[in-house]
C-alpha cells in the first residue's frame, strides 16, 4: 500500500463504508486539512484512477474509484470496487435524459448558439438550466459545448466558473464524425478539418478516455498484473506480463518464451527505474528461430507499464500524428525512421509538447491524447 500526504482521504473513505460517496472539492480539502493543488481544480486527469499520481492513490488504497467528476461544480463521485455495474447502468440512464430538453427538436449545438446569442455570456451551469430547466444535466451538454470551443465558434473566458461566449466565427456545425478528407490547399500541407494540438484539445481527449470503459478496464487489468509481478528477475513473472500484453494489445508475438528470456538476460529493473530510453530498443530486438525480430511497440508498452511517466508508448497512430505535424509545422527536426529509435522518439514527443505549449501534461497523458486523436483522424486502412 502506498502512503501519501493524502492519507486522510484514504482514512475517511475507509470509515464511510458506503458503496457510493459524493464529495465537493471543498469538502475534500477539509478532510485533508490543506488546499488541493490548483491543477486538481483545472484538469480532470488529476481525478483519473491511476497509481502514477499521489492524489488518486488515496482513494485506490481505500478500495474506491472515481466516476462522473464535475470540474465545473467541483464535485467528485467515488464508487466502491465491485459495485461498478450499478453505476454503469446509471450512466446509460443519463444518456436518456438528453430527451428531457426543453427544445428537443433542436440539436444541442444549435441551442447552445441560440442561448449565447441571446444572453451574450453564460456559464456551463447557466446553459444546463436554459436547456433542461435544471443544473443536473452538465455532462449531457459537455461534448457539444467543448466541440463548439474546439471549432472556434464558442470561446471560453474566466476561471472558475468558466464563461462561454460566441466568437463570431461562422462555420458549418458538424453532428456526424468527420470522414478523412485529404484535400490540401495550395498554401498549406494541412489536411482539412484536422485541429491543431492545443491545451483544450488534449483536455477533451483526456475526458474522452475516461468514457472508454473497455480500454480503461483493460489498462487497469494490465497495471494490476505488472504491479503483482513487478520483478523482472524471475522468468515466470516475465512470461505472465508478456503474455498479457501480447493478448490485450494484439502485438502478434507468436513465440513469447524467447522474448521473455531476452528480457530476463537484460537485468532491466534498475534501468526501468532510471528511465533508460535505450532499454526499449534492447527489449525490442529478439532472435526468433534464427531471425532478428523487432517488437518495438511491444517493448515500449512493456516499459511503460512499469514506469508510465518515463516511457511513452509507440504505436502506429502516434507515428502518423507526429509525422503529420512535423510535415506541416516542423515542430522538430527528424526523419521518419527516427520514430523507430526510442531515444529519438521520446525526444520528438518532448519537442512536440514544448512546441504546442502542452508542458502541463505528462507523457502518459500525451499517450492517451495522441492514440485517440490518431485513431480518429488517421484511421488504419484494412
Amino acid at each position: 500500500m502506498k502512503y501519501t500526504k493524502y492519507w486522510p482521504l484514504t482514512s475517511y473513505l475507509e470509515h464511510c463504508k458506503q458503496d457510493e460517496i459524493t464529495l465537493k472539492f471543498d469538502e475534500i480539502e477539509k478532510i485533508l486539512g490543506f488546499k488541493l493543488p490548483p491543477s486538481a481544480r483545472d484538469y480532470p486527469a488529476n481525478w483519473s484512477n491511476t497509481e502514477t499520481l499521489a492524489l488518486p492513490v488515496s482513494w485506490l488504497n481505500a478500495g474506491y474509484r472515481t466516476h462522473d467528476v464535475n470540474m465545473i461544480e467541483g464535485i467528485v463521485h467515488f464508487t466502491k470496487n465491485g459495485t461498478a455495474p450499478v453505476y454503469i447502468e446509471k450512466s446509460v440512464l443519463r444518456k436518456e435524459k438528453n430527451k428531457e430538453r426543453l427544445n428537443p427538436e433542436m440539436t444541442q449545438k444549435d441551442e447552445i448558439i441560440l442561448h449565447l446569442t441571446d444572453k451574450g455570456t453564460m456559464t456551463h451551469r447557466d446553459l444546463s438550466i436554459a436547456m433542461y430547466g435544471d443544473s443536473k444535466h452538465l455532462p449531457n451538454i459537455n461534448e457539444s459545448l467543448q466541440s463548439l470551443v474546439r471549432d472556434g465558434v464558442v470561446i471560453r473566458t474566466g476561471e472558475r466558473p468558466a464563461y462561454y461566449m460566441l466568437s463570431g466565427k461562422e462555420i458549418v456545425i458538424r453532428e456526424k464524425p468527420i470522414k478523412q478528407n485529404k484535400t490540401y490547399s495550395k498554401k498549406s500541407l494541412r489536411i482539412k478539418n484536422i485541429p491543431n494540438p492545443t491545451v483544450e484539445e488534449v483536455k477533451y481527449w483526456l475526458d474522452e478516455w475516461e468514457k472508454l470503459e473497455d480500454y480503461e478496464s483493460q489498462e487497469r487489468a494490465v497495471d494490476r498484473v505488472f504491479k503483482d509481478y513487478h520483478s523482472n528477475n524471475n522468468l515466470e513473472n516475465i512470461l505472465i506480463k508478456c503474455s498479457v500484453l501480447n493478448d490485450f494489445y494484439s502485438t502478434n508475438i507468436f513465440k513469447i518464451y524467447p522474448v521473455a528470456k531476452n528480457i530476463l538476460s537484460l537485468n532491466i529493473d534498475k534501468r526501468l527505474n532510471n528511465g533508460d530510453s535505450t532499454l526499449v530498443d534492447d527489449i525490442a530486438k529478439n532472435d526468433i528461430g534464427g531471425k532478428i525480430k523487432n517488437f518495438y511497440s511491444f517493448a515500449s508498452k512493456y516499459c511503460s507499464h512499469h514506469n508510465p511517466l518515463e516511457y511513452p508508448i509507440y504505436d502506429s497512430y502516434v507515428h502518423k500524428v507526429l509525422k503529420y505535424y512535423q510535415r506541416v509545422d516542423r515542430f522538430s527536426d527528424f526523419k521518419e525512421d527516427d520514430l523507430k529509435d526510442y531515444s529519438r522518439f521520446k525526444k520528438i514527443l518532448i519537442d512536440f509538447r514544448k512546441h504546442y505549449g502542452l508542458e502541463q501534461f505528462n507523457l502518459k497523458e500525451l499517450d492517451k491524447y495522441l492514440w485517440q486523436f490518431g485513431k480518429k483522424y488517421f484511421p488504419k486502412n484494412y
